[in-house]
């Protein structure tokens, strides 16, 4: 597409119209609106416009944290993307805030990953109807695809590289 072509300007029309028609038909607090708000931002960044991306990359994180998504990779993706556009201006203090979150959504993702291959979560229908301890029911999430730290790497390097200078702590 245009993005990979590196025709920035001409892919964001797309790209918003893409997030605009997401909020029209799932409504504005929908994971959807979040992929999509996460698209924009990387695009901006890849464009070079950090100052932009960063309160679309927040609403992306937001709308993540509201929803059954915070434990997805998605989430993890789009902290690190949000500590990309603050490395890009120089704040490190956030950058580095968000860098350790989304590690730490890596690790969850991977955890729940590991226990589903072991068989030790519940199949999605029991789930649904089997109360937890306290007597809340059990949440139904979506099985993740695991967010491996090397594609962190491919996708964001410059976040990757700082990861690694402030010790990966």
């Amino acid at each position: 597409g245009l993005a990979e072509q590196g025709k920035f300007s001409e892919a964001r029309p797309y790209f918003q119209e893409v997030l605009d028609a997401n909020t029209r038909i799932h409504g504005p607090e929908h994971p959807e609106v979040a992929k999509g708000c996460m698209n924009l931002g990387l695009l901006l960044l890849q464009s070079g416009d950090a100052r932009e991306a960063l309160p679309i990359l927040q609403r992306a994180v937001d709308l993540y944290e509201k929803g059954d998504e915070a434990k997805t990779p998605g989430m993890a993706l789009s902290l690190y993307q949000l500590a990309s556009a603050h490395l890009a201006l120089r704040e490190f203090g956030p950058a580095r805030r968000h860098l350790q979150r989304a590690r730490a959504k890596q690790r969850g993702a991977r955890q729940i990953a590991r226990r589903r291959e072991a068989g030790e979560t519940p199949p999605l229908a029991d789930a649904a109807i089997r109360p937890r301890p306290g007597g809340a029911q059990a949440s139904v999430l979506a099985a993740p695809q695991v967010h491996r730290p090397q594609l962190a790497a491919q996708r964001f390097p410059a976040a990757a590289e700082q990861l690694q200078r402030f010790g990966e702590t």
